[in-house]
């Protein structure tokens, strides 16, 4: 009868019971799922959780904080929650960063209840990264909010670790350092008042900056205000030189008046058709025989009488210009590497520095002048348009048209391995124009990429043995221009022609015939 009396009161107690257990999951978030909010971010603890012999443990973490601020400012009210281990100790949790949370030592309280007799307490300080496990998070309390009270084992552990006062070097006051002291970075201190302190970076520049000025002479170069003396005649090309070492040098040469050495310095002689003033050799700033001397081989440049040349054996004498004709040598076949870029098609500009002999700007279009572009780019012969560039002057401009795109490292040059420009340099009447002879039966000495324009009258174009390539598919060579106003009573003789590679054949036209 008393079970059955008390049976209805622990009825009573089971449900209310059961009504304050469902009330509290609710409260804890393990109730029915609420809608997603914008709240802080949180870490994921995830680790296992074992007994002291080694099973998994099972129960319930019971979770508290204090109400706190993260490091990214996100306020967090107070709370506490309860997490059960999963199958085979399995524990996951999350919850918001308390790492460099504000007020400082905040810290969860984690209290682990795993059965009767297992029941104890740790403290958690949670960082951003995620996931993490207990031994990442766990931590020993301090001072703030979360403290709690310690062993004298645990100060005196802490405290082990900590320098005496009277060992340590003080923010403030006067203490003397022994031993050397290594810094990983650069201290800053003030600038120094007396001697002895340290000086910064600021104070030695500013100390140094006007170091010998006006006392010293600059690596850079500067103006002496006064006289060098050095120990000695230089021993090497690039040394200074002393006066005493000048003179010496200058005494045995001799002096310029006016653009012209002083006949009185000359020496004895007169120059003749077989007397000259030697040069080089042995003999050199003496009178002797023309060609001869000491191997120097002078020749008067206005001999009273005729004087003999000799052509030694296996030499060869090559000139651009003899007694009015034109002998086209490499003279003529000129070539240059300006740093013009021809990176657009069309009309371009180039600077020739010299500008060659024979060079024509004028545009005719009856009897075009064109030049040869290589090296970069798609080989071609380009007509030129106009420019400021005087035949046989130091520097100008031409202007071309080209076909295809040339980047810096192209050549320019004659059209005509030199003959055009032999022929316009030549003038317009009674000129003559050679070329040499080619050096193997097989090879052509003159490679031509425009037309070339005898426009001339009553002139000679000769080459007995010359061999002359033509890559046009035009006219290779013309008799006068295109409007036949020139041409007439030309002569051309002693020439062979062969026609380029892929190139049918070797036209040769004359329009005034």
């Amino acid at each position: 009868m008393r079970d059955a009396g008390r049976r209805p009161m622990g009825r009573l107690l089971y449900w209310a019971l059961l009504a304050m257990a469902a009330l509290s999951f609710e409260v804890l978030g393990f109730g029915l799922p609420s809608a997603p909010d914008s709240g802080p971010s949180t870490t994921t603890v995830a680790d296992t959780v074992y007994m002291a012999d080694g099973s998994a443990a099972s129960g319930t973490l019971i979770i508290t904080w204090p109400a706190f601020v993260t490091a990214n400012g996100e306020a967090v009210a107070p709370g506490s929650k309860s997490v059960v281990l999963g199958a085979s100790g399995v524990l996951n949790a999350a919850l918001v960063p308390n790492a460099g949370a504000t007020p400082a030592g905040v810290y969860y309280s984690v209290v682990y209840q795993l059965g009767p007799g297992q029941v104890r307490t740790e403290y958690w300080v949670v960082p951003t990264n995620s996931p993490a496990s207990l031994a990442m998070i766990r931590t020993t309390p301090g001072s703030g909010l979360a403290a709690q009270p310690v062993s004298m084992q645990y100060v005196n552990s802490a405290l082990s670790m900590k320098a005496d006062d009277t060992s340590v070097v003080h923010l403030g006051g006067s203490e003397t350092i022994g031993g050397s002291k290594t810094f990983a970075n650069a201290p800053n201190v003030p600038a120094p008042t007396s001697t002895g302190q340290v000086a910064n970076k600021g104070y030695v520049d500013q100390s140094l900056a006007n170091v010998g000025a006006g006392n010293y002479l600059s690596i850079a170069g500067g103006t002496m205000t006064g006289p060098i003396t050095l120990p000695g005649s230089p021993s090497s090309s690039m040394q200074a030189s002393n006066k005493g070492y000048v003179d010496q040098g200058l005494s045995g040469k001799a002096d310029v008046v006016a653009g012209i050495v002083p006949a009185t310095q000359l020496g004895s002689g007169t120059a003749t058709a077989g007397s000259c003033l030697l040069g080089n050799g042995t003999s050199a700033g003496t009178w002797g025989a023309c060609g001869g001397g000491g191997g120097s081989g002078n020749v008067s440049t206005t001999p009273a009488a005729s004087q003999n040349v000799i052509q030694p054996a296996g030499t060869q004498f090559s000139t651009n210009n003899l007694a009015n004709a034109r002998y086209v040598t490499s003279s003529w076949n000129w070539s240059q590497s300006p740093a013009d870029g021809l990176g657009t098609a069309g009309n371009n500009t180039i600077h020739l520095s010299p500008c060659p002999l024979g060079l024509d700007t004028s545009n005719n279009v009856n009897a075009q002048y064109y030049v040869y572009i290589s090296g970069t780019g798609t080989a071609e012969a380009v007509p030129v348009t106009g420019g400021t560039c005087t035949a046989g002057s130091g520097a100008g401009t031409i202007t071309v048209t080209t076909a295809h795109t040339h980047t810096p490292g192209y050549t320019v040059g004659s059209a005509s391995t030199g003959i055009q420009e032999a022929i316009n340099d030549a003038g317009t009447t009674h000129s003559t124009i050679v070329l040499l002879p080619a050096s193997g039966s097989a090879n052509a000495n003159y490679a031509v990429y425009a037309p070339i324009f005898f426009n001339t009258k009553k002139a000679l174009l000769s080459g007995y043995g010359a061999l002359v390539q033509c890559f046009t598919r035009t006219t290779c060579l013309i008799d006068g221009n295109y409007l036949g106003t020139s041409g007439t009573f030309n002569t051309i003789q002693g020439i062979e022609f062969m026609p380029g590679l892929n190139i049918d054949g070797v036209q040769i036209s004359s329009v005034s015939a």
